[in-house]
């Protein structure tokens, strides 16, 4: 299998914020406003995921919601990078 190193994230970069298992919703909005203003302030554009927010009783979204995010992220060319969030919160 071929592997694949990409490329550095530059400024201007898209970054997407997906929630494969923990709920974007669990964490405060003060803590995820520093943690855009701290990527922002780096020259990375953030953007989030349709269903990041989304949470059941197990603090996480459905397997299709999840997918769903996972698919979009690869698949619009202007993500150069995924973070989840708990390594958008502790990037900082």
């Amino acid at each position: 299998m071929e592997s694949h190193i990409p490329h550095k994230l530059s400024k201007g970069d898209e970054i997407r914020v997906i929630a494969p298992s923990c709920s974007l919703g669990i964490i405060g909005k003060t803590e995820r406003q520093t943690a855009r203003i701290f990527f922002e302030s780096l020259g990375l554009q953030v953007s989030l995921s349709a269903h990041v927010e989304e949470m059941d009783h197990f603090t996480s979204s459905s397997i299709a919601s999840r997918l769903a995010d996972l698919h979009d992220a690869f698949q619009d060319t202007h993500v150069k990078g995924i973070k989840t969030p708990d390594d958008f919160i502790c990037s900082r």
